[in-house]
């Protein structure tokens, strides 16, 4: 049985990229339900070291190692080796899930070895999710990231110049 309140975030919460906030947002959402996760920020305090108001929410969760219950790795595939060098290893008495993105239909066949520290896999969308099933025995779960919405007023399309009456698609990502 995994202690709701023995998570850990393993993340770069303090980054200003799509994972930072995708880690941010995770924590808020965790504490929406009760769940107190600890975060063990891996370096992204040198992206972001001035944020007050991120590091005062942040603060009193933040620890230098990994759950003996249930750690959520949201790092990407190439970050494996690298988290594992930073925290010292992937604990084998604690369940361990991963929750990368990753923008293509085919993940790297060498992935598979990476892959099998992890437990569980949690994708960002049912296309990561096809993309990982090929290569990880494991479960395979799609959770979307949770996202924070307020309006501080509301701008039509019109504003934007677009049309009333058609179906829109907007496509991004990081070539990073």
């Amino acid at each position: 049985m995994i202690d709701k309140n023995n998570i850990t975030l393993v993340c770069n919460p303090f980054a200003k990229i799509g994972r930072g906030s995708a880690t941010l947002y995770l924590f808020r959402a965790l504490n929406d339900v009760y769940f107190t996760p600890q975060v063990c920020d891996i370096s992204s305090r040198l992206y972001n070291p001035d944020d007050n108001d991120l590091n005062n929410e942040l603060s009193p969760h933040l620890t230098d190692s990994v759950s003996d219950s249930l750690n959520i790795y949201v790092i990407n595939v190439d970050e494996i080796e690298t988290t594992r060098d930073l925290i010292g290893h992937y604990p084998n008495n604690a369940y361990n899930i991963i929750y990368p993105v990753w923008e293509l239909s085919k993940c790297p066949e060498e992935w598979r070895s990476k892959l099998s520290v992890f437990d569980e896999i949690w994708a960002p969308s049912g296309f990561v999710a096809s993309a990982f099933e090929k290569i990880f025995n494991g479960p395979v779960i799609t959770i979307p990231h949770p996202v924070e919405v307020s309006f501080s007023y509301f701008l039509n399309r019109s504003y934007f110049s677009l049309p009333d009456h058609s179906f829109l698609f907007l496509f991004f990502f990081d070539f990073r």
